[in-house]
C-alpha cells in the first residue's frame, strides 16, 4: 500500500472533534473565526480515498498537532511513502501570506 502523510503543528483535535471531522460542512468551531473555508475539504478527501480503495486516517493530540494519512491499495500507483515523524516533512504554512 502507498501512503501520503501530512503532519501539522496546529492546535490538535479533541475526541469530540475527531468524531465530527469528516462530516460535510463541519468546521469544528472555525466558523467563529476569520479562517476561510466551508468544511468540505476532509469530506471530499474521504470520498477520494474510497475511490482509490484506501483509508484516510488521522492521529491528533490537543496542543500538539495532527497527522493525516491517505493510503491506496489501487494497483499501479507508485511512489515513496513518507511517514509522520520520520524526519521528512512538507511544511504547509497555516498563518501568514503563504498559507493555504
Amino acid at each position: 500500500m502507498r501512503s501520503l502523510h501530512v503532519e501539522d503543528s496546529g492546535p490538535g483535535l479533541t475526541d469530540v472533534q475527531l468524531s465530527l471531522l469528516f462530516q460535510p460542512f463541519e468546521r469544528l468551531g472555525a466558523q467563529r473565526t476569520p479562517a476561510p473555508g466551508v468544511g468540505l475539504g476532509l469530506a471530499v478527501s474521504q470520498q477520494l480515498a474510497q475511490l482509490i480503495n484506501g483509508p484516510i486516517e488521522v492521529r491528533s493530540e490537543p496542543g500538539v498537532g495532527s497527522c493525516f494519512t491517505l493510503g491506496s491499495r489501487r494497483p499501479g500507483l507508485t511512489g515513496r511513502a513518507m511517514r509522520c515523524g520520520a524526519g521528512r516533512r512538507a511544511v504547509i504554512p497555516t498563518r501568514g501570506p503563504d498559507r493555504w
